[in-house]
């Protein structure tokens, strides 16, 4: 088993211009064609060569790769593209991978489109991190999980204008799991929507869903949390949770919970609330002689950070946590 020592984070900027690297344990990192190109034989297993009518990145982590450096996918945009790319954890390996969206400018038509297609095999561990901080970009996302393989995945959208999240996740192996964790932070007219389905197609498997939005001046937000329980689906596990703190009465917020459940042995619940900050708590901390703006600050860190804490990497987490400007949001409200 080769196991390679977390030290920092490997950054990488993508351009559809870019060649590929191979990293140490023999990762391999770039842009999709090129790799295909030269290495078909090894992922045309997980990839059909049809796919390769788009170009957009690949990450491929070999057999029994233990704990290699967090890589820090970076894509930068001053105009419109479409992007196809690939995540491959093969066979009792993990990886630590964020994924980070920037708008050099803005423009009034088109927008960023992202299609990845994750691939999650037996008995790995997978951590992908979405940071999205652009101004106009759908996501869609699928992801098969094989068995016992662990997956968490986090969006982090500071949008300038629109971005729409689409996750549908297939645990398809016995005794998988997939954690999702979204916070997004929308102001002015900005819309964020996240489309989540999570489909168990085997038995002993687990999935969470938690998330959170804050949202000021005259932003909207939008939540679907789809649930999928196939008939021989036993023993599943299965939780869905939406929160939202609306700070502005122009703000709208749409909530949607849907499950399907087709076994009879399940544990599945869904949650959601939408609301102002707790007048009492301010109230209580103002009492104690802590400001009104600081105290909103204290409050909403506190909200935020129920999803932010869960980012497995440090570098990662501090990042997050770098971009969120909390005292803005209050100040503009």
């Amino acid at each position: 088993m080769k196991n390679i020592m977390q030290t920092d984070v490997h950054e990488y900027n993508f351009s559809f211009q870019n060649s590929f690297e191979v990293l140490q344990g023999g990762i391999m990192l770039g842009s999709f064609r090129s790799i295909f190109k030269k290495y078909g034989k090894i992922i045309n297993k997980f990839i059909d060569a049809r796919e390769a009518n788009r170009d957009g990145f690949l990450l491929y982590v070999p057999p029994k790769v233990k704990e290699p450096m967090p890589i820090h996918i970076k894509c930068f945009f001053d105009a419109p593209a479409t992007l196809k790319n690939f995540l491959i954890v093969d066979e009792r390996s993990s990886a630590q991978v964020m994924i980070s969206y920037h708008s050099k400018t803005e423009w009034k038509e088109g927008e960023v489109r992202d299609t990845t297609k994750v691939i999650v095999c037996k008995s790995s561990t997978f951590d992908m991190m979405r940071l999205q901080k652009i101004a106009k970009l759908t996501s869609n996302t699928s992801v098969i999980q094989d068995a016992n393989s662990r997956m968490k995945t986090h969006y982090l959208t500071i949008c300038s204008q629109a971005v729409c999240n689409k996750l549908k996740v297939n645990l398809t192996g016995i005794n998988a799991e997939h954690n999702v964790y979204g916070m997004s932070f929308t102001q002015k007219s900005d819309h964020v929507d996240n489309n989540i389905q999570i489909v168990h197609s085997s038995p002993d498997c687990q999935s969470s869903q938690l998330f959170k939005q804050i949202l000021s001046e005259a932003s909207t937000g939008a939540f679907t949390g789809r649930i999928i329980v196939t008939k021989d689906s036993q023993r599943t596990s299965a939780y869905q949770r939406s929160s939202n703190i609306l700070l502005n009465a122009k703000t709208k917020m749409n909530i949607n919970p849907q499950l399907e459940i087709y076994a009879d042995d399940v544990k599945c619940s869904h949650g959601a609330t939408v609301g102002q900050l707790d007048a009492e708590a301010v109230y209580y901390m103002r009492s104690r002689g802590i400001s009104e703006k600081l105290a909103k600050e204290t409050l909403l860190q506190a909200f935020a950070n129920e999803t932010i804490d869960n980012i497995s990497c440090r570098t990662f987490k501090l990042k997050a946590i770098e971009l969120i400007d909390i005292g803005k949001i209050v100040n503009n409200n």
